[in-house]
């Protein structure tokens, strides 16, 4: 149960990565413009 938990987790986790990361690249560009 608990790995399964932990798994669900670390995916959610990943999904989330690429919108954070794209976020976090628009505030620095538009920081240096």
């Amino acid at each position: 149960m608990e790995n399964s938990l932990e798994d669900n987790t670390f995916l959610k986790i990943i999904n989330m990565k690429p919108n954070i990361f794209i976020t976090l690249s628009e505030n620095v560009i538009t920081k240096n413009l």
